[in-house]
């Protein structure tokens, strides 16, 4: 058997949003999944019911890929994903770059519950359409879910900011909650609109 075939997702990064990817056009690295032309994260829609890409197949896919010193496999830009399940996981590798899910859609729920995220995580321009869990966990260094749209419930109660928090432009559709969470450096929110409750009650902002 031959070396396995990269996935056949290309992502435009042209726009600003990717002034630090070089070139127009990032294509994604990782190996196709199963007999199809892509791999775990950038699956066709339709195909997203199928058992072997539940929410906690995605979850250990992200871990597994973290965990790897592969050249650019931090970036799932454009991933398709039913949903990301991360509870009680630490996502943490032996490289510092992002994990990048800019632009990405993650169609159910994502629960990362007690999840500690050892590098930079960017989920600029990103679409919850489901709720989204972070309850508990440990951001270590910044978070971005700049200009990211939330169409479900938001949960960051008692989650650790170590670092820079930013949710500029972003959109809460529902209702979105930060009690009792710890913004060590500071929380970036220019044009963040919320159309639903936001609790910040007993929030610290060192």
């Amino acid at each position: 058997m031959g070396e396995p075939e990269p996935c056949a997702y290309a992502h435009d990064v042209s726009g600003e949003r990717f002034d630090d990817v070089d070139g127009d056009a990032w294509r994604c690295p990782r190996d196709r999944h199963a007999d199809t032309d892509y791999c775990v994260f950038h699956q066709p829609v339709r195909s997203l019911s199928a058992p072997d890409l539940s929410a906690d197949r995605i979850g250990e896919a992200v871990v597994e890929v973290v965990e790897s010193d592969a050249t650019d496999r931090n970036r799932f830009f454009g991933a398709v994903v039913p949903g990301l399940d991360l509870e009680y996981a630490t996502v943490d590798g032996e490289t510092t770059h992002p994990i990048d899910f800019r632009e990405s859609w993650l169609l159910g729920p994502v629960e990362c519950y007690n999840c500690r995220f050892a590098n930079v995580v960017r989920f600029d321009g990103a679409v919850f359409e489901s709720r989204a869990v972070f309850e508990d966990g440990t951001f270590a260094a910044s978070a971005s879910f700049a200009e990211a749209t939330f169409r479900g419930p938001v949960a960051f109660n008692l989650t650790a900011f170590r670092r820079w928090a930013d949710v500029k432009d972003a959109t809460f559709h529902d209702e979105a909650s930060f009690r009792g969470a710890a913004f060590e450096k500071g929380l970036f929110g220019v044009g963040v609109e919320f159309r639903d409750a936001a609790d910040f009650m007993n929030a610290r902002f060192d």
